[in-house]
């Protein structure tokens, strides 16, 4: 009789499995298997994609081992898969029965949400939060899905609603929830480590979503950073939080700090740095005050007094501050001896303020600290390191942040100093210290000025100093907020910097207009172009459709200074032999016979026809201008005596981004920068890139010749195109030779044109080209090594991410020559 209901269950699973004799007897062959050989052949049918299958293997194994509570959490997992909830669930609900296992209410849990029974997940939530109170096991019971059913759940199993929750606590930061009471008295949390109170936060932070399901009234959110509390807690213990003066500690304490990725575990790094000894000050921080929030000032005078280097000061002007600000300075002064405290009986403005601190200044280096940010410990060691290598002028990253300075909003990483990009966008604001002696010479602040008085003092510091430093590391943090005057007036800001930087431009005798940008702190310099004439050079072998359209596009949008030489590499097809007779008069056809070598094509075609022209535009086939306007852009950066090259910036068809400049060793030798990011993420704004790179005008290692314009005696000077490199990276060894002579490369993100990229050749093996990367490599080797000047060293080299790494890495700053526009350096 036994052996007959096995050879009919044989039957059944055989049936399944496969049809006919065969299946019968591995069924059968399976029920007389030793239970290891019927567990490994339903873990391969689960491997496979085989639910059904699988979970029919894990059936017959558990036949023989029904208290083997793993597979039969695996038997449940297959039926889930395969659809088969309720199944799944009594599965579940065996090894439940016989083993209290949290994971498994958890497993439940989100069963019932796929079988969508949110009520019951909130149950079987709840039940594994009970068997295991922990944050991390509590946020599947507050997930966004089951939070309407929280309140019932705690009801059914006739508990209390908890005191609240921790919702993050990785890094240093504490996000989280309390059931705030009905009182007239401040909600508050308090953070305790072995029994000694580290600080306390106000609950005060809107959370509609908790107060819509009556679990809390509105305001009912904190937020704190643990490093900024009273007292600075051991990174290795755990830290309990709970309503302070009414005890009950949350769901989720206590925790501990977590270290999660390259920010994070930077932002932890001040636990490492080293003591400070008093020494004779070389650096004096500048802080005017005049009523900030008062715990922001704390942490800004905490902040400088938590140097890892003891030869600075700081000099604090108290603007006329009201008495709470007051007593705080003074507690600070009496705290540190190295702090300077000069009083103003009112209000004389900031520019005022900061001018009284340069005056008692004793180090012969002075940095500018707003009253509500932070500089980082090694601030003044890495910026007097930068000055002792020569600098006259030093500037550093930092980091923008909400009003709470641990949630950093972004990470501003940045290269050499580049004037063309400071014009059209001041892209460096803190941190900035220069040579007292220069800032007592050009007179420190203009008191006239009302706002944008930082930028008029870098340009004016700039015309005075020989060098200028950019040191690699996030040496400030800037707190991002409404109250901040350059926020609140964002449009008299942008007047006051267009008026300054046109007074700049007339000490130095320049003409150009300067106009407002688009977005917020951009302008655009319009450069005057000269009577010259261009010439662009097209290289196309038949292709017509994109070669029409291109040439329709620029003949639209450009004036009778600008003619094209298209050069034909042997087209064959008769439409495009019928274009080119019927051309206007602006364009000429020139034949190139022979395989197709981009340089030798575009080297012919200047030498050959080039004369009579002072400009030369080397243009793909595939290129579209849609505006007027970008020709005159181009021709009045490249009339420049100071510039050697200038590339448009290009778009692809569906507005992402095809270059905005090249970096070298992105990607391997060199590659565009952020290519393929959206630069209309929708029709009415547009995206201004990391650091206002796509509104910008700034220097570059090189531009692509699909869209470069350079004076055709700056090409004949360095010998064209190297004609060795056939189609790859000749366009960048141009501009690191042009470079290398003495003049600028700049990219214009004020000028963008469409690019269709490789339409027409790429099809062959032409885009892949070996031996043209490594003549580059060789050639280009130490400059390879040493890095792009104008990228951040802190910033990946992976061209599909740009996000910073090894932010802990301290690279050594680099001194540069200051050279503003109009001067040329060899």
């Amino acid at each position: 009789m036994t052996l007959f209901l096995y050879r009919k269950r044989a039957v059944e699973y055989g049936a399944h499995v496969q049809q006919g004799w065969l299946g019968f007897w591995r069924g059968f062959a399976n029920l007389w298997c030793r239970p290891s050989d019927l567990r490994r052949e339903g873990n391969r049918l689960r491997d496979n994609g085989l639910w059904n299958e699988a979970a029919r293997a894990y059936r017959y194994y558990l036949a023989k081992r029904p208290h083997d509570h793993g597979v039969r959490i695996q038997y449940g997992n297959m039926l889930k898969e395969a659809g088969r909830f309720q199944e799944a669930d009594a599965a579940y609900a065996r090894v439940q029965a016989e083993n209290r296992d949290v994971e498994v209410l958890k497993m439940r849990g989100h069963l019932a949400l796929r079988m969508d029974a949110p009520s019951r997940a909130a149950d079987y939530f709840l039940q594994a939060w009970l068997e295991n109170p922990t944050k991390n096991s509590a946020s599947d019971l507050f997930e966004a899905t089951c939070l309407p059913y929280v309140s019932d759940a705690f009801n059914r199993a006739g508990l209390d609603l908890p005191l609240g929750r921790i919702e993050t606590g990785g890094g240093r930061m504490v996000v989280g929830w309390v059931r705030v009471f009905d009182s007239d008295e401040p909600c508050e949390v308090e953070f305790v480590q072995d029994d000694v109170m580290l600080g306390r936060v106000i609950v005060d932070i809107p959370r509609p979503e908790i107060e819509r399901e009556g679990l809390a009234r509105l305001n009912c959110g904190f937020a704190a950073d643990v490093a900024c509390l009273d007292k600075v807690p051991n990174w290795d213990a755990p830290i309990e939080v709970r309503v302070a003066r009414r005890g009950g500690d949350l769901i989720g304490s206590p925790f501990r700090i977590e270290i999660q990725d390259a920010v994070q575990k930077w932002l932890l790094r001040s636990a490492l740095l080293p003591g400070k000894a008093a020494e004779t000050p070389r650096l004096t921080f500048i802080m005017p005050v005049h009523n900030p929030e008062p715990s922001w000032l704390v942490e800004a005078l905490s902040s400088v007094c938590s140097q890892d280097r003891g030869d600075w000061e700081l000099v604090c002007i108290d603007d006329g501050s009201a008495p709470e600000v007051a007593n705080i300075l003074d507690e600070w002064r009496a705290r540190d001896l190295r702090i300077n405290l000069c009083r103003n009986e009112k209000s004389l403005g900031v520019s005022a303020a900061t001018n009284r601190g340069l005056q008692a200044a004793k180090g012969e280096i002075v940095a500018f600290v707003d009253h509500d940010d932070r500089v980082e410990p090694e601030a003044a060691r890495r910026i007097i390191e930068a000055f002792d290598l020569g600098a006259d002028v030093v500037y550093s990253d930092e980091l923008l942040t909400e009003e709470n300075s641990s949630i950093v909003r972004s990470v501003e990483l940045r290269g050499d100093f580049s004037h063309d990009y400071y014009l059209s966008h001041p892209y460096f604001v803190h941190l900035v210290a220069v040579r007292r002696s220069i800032a007592v010479e050009i007179g420190g602040l203009d008191e006239n000025l009302n706002i944008s008085t930082d930028i008029d003092f870098v340009l004016r510091v700039l015309e005075r100093s020989k060098s200028v430093s950019h040191v690699p590391s996030l040496l400030y943090r800037w707190r991002v907020h409404g109250k901040s005057l350059g926020h609140a007036k964002k449009p008299l800001v942008m007047r006051e910097t267009v008026s300054a930087i046109e007074r700049h431009l007339r000490r130095l005798g320049l003409s150009a207009e300067v106009v407002e940008g688009a977005s917020f702190n951009t302008y655009s310099i319009e450069w005057p172009k000269s009577k010259e004439r261009t010439l662009a050079v097209m290289p196309t072998r038949d292709g017509i459709d994109f070669l029409s359209k291109a040439v329709g596009s620029v003949l639209k949008t450009t004036g009778d200074d600008l003619d094209i030489v298209i050069v034909d590499n042997q087209s064959v097809k008769e439409e495009t032999l019928s274009y080119f007779s019927n051309l206007p008069a602006r364009v000429k056809v020139v034949r190139h016979e022979g395989k197709f070598n981009f340089s030798v094509i575009n080297n012919r075609a200047v030498r050959s026809c080039g004369d009579g022209y002072g400009r030369v535009l080397f243009l793909n086939n595939d290129i579209e201008s849609t505006e007027k306007g970008w020709h005159e852009r181009l021709a009045g950066l490249a009339d420049r005596s100071d510039v050697g090259v200038v590339g448009a910036s290009l778009m692809y068809p569906d507005w992402r981004v095809q270059h905005a400049g090249v970096v070298l060793g992105l990607g391997g030798p060199a590659e565009h920068v952020f290519k393929f990011a959206q630069l209309h993420p929708n029709s009415t704004q547009k995206n201004v890139g990391p650091g206002c790179a796509f509104a910008a005008t700034r220097d570059v290692s090189a531009v692509t010749a699909a869209c470069m314009m350079m004076r055709r005696s700056v090409f004949l000077e360095v010998g064209g195109f190297d004609e060795a490199l056939v189609v790859g990276f000749n366009d960048t060894d141009l501009c690191l030779r042009v470079g290398a002579a003495g003049y600028k490369i700049l990219n214009d993100g004020g000028c963008w044109l469409v690019h269709h990229e490789s339409a027409t050749r790429k099809v062959t093996n032409q885009v892949l080209h070996p031996d043209d990367a490594a003549r580059f490599r060789s050639r280009w080797e130490a400059s390879l090594q040493a890095g792009d000047p104008w990228y951040s060293p802190l910033a990946s080299l992976d061209p599909s991410t740009l996000e910073p790494v090894s932010l802990d890495r301290e690279i050594p700053p680099r001194v540069s020559r200051v050279r503003l526009v109009g001067d040329r350096h060899v």
